[in-house]
């Protein structure tokens, strides 16, 4: 799993379809639907159950989503504390070049 599929969970979790998610992560429909295809496939299990032009979590679903929003809060969280901690650190860069005649 990637990030993007993360938030393709999330998204189509919180929206109820991919033509919303899709807006909300900047892609088109049929890419999200083939990144969806691609974690079924990868994972072994159906994610969502399709009905009636909603998209709704399988059991399964529902524990991915859940481990897949915590793993992006603790993404976000990290992005934080070293954005914070990048302006702290300062670094020297020394280059060295040798002289070679052939």
């Amino acid at each position: 799993m990637e990030i993007r599929h993360f938030k393709l969970v999330v998204a189509v979790a919180k929206l109820g379809s991919l033509t919303k998610a899709s807006e909300e992560l900047y892609l088109s429909q049929p890419a999200l639907s083939h990144q969806l295809k691609e974690l079924e496939h990868e994972l072994g299990v159906r994610i969502f159950k399709r009905t009636n032009n909603r998209m709704v979590l399988t059991e399964i679903g529902e524990i991915i989503r859940s481990h897949s929003q915590d793993s992006l809060e603790i993404i976000a969280s990290l992005y934080d504390n070293l954005s914070g901690a990048k302006e702290e650190i300062v670094s020297n860069i020394r280059l060295c070049i040798q002289n070679y005649s052939s």
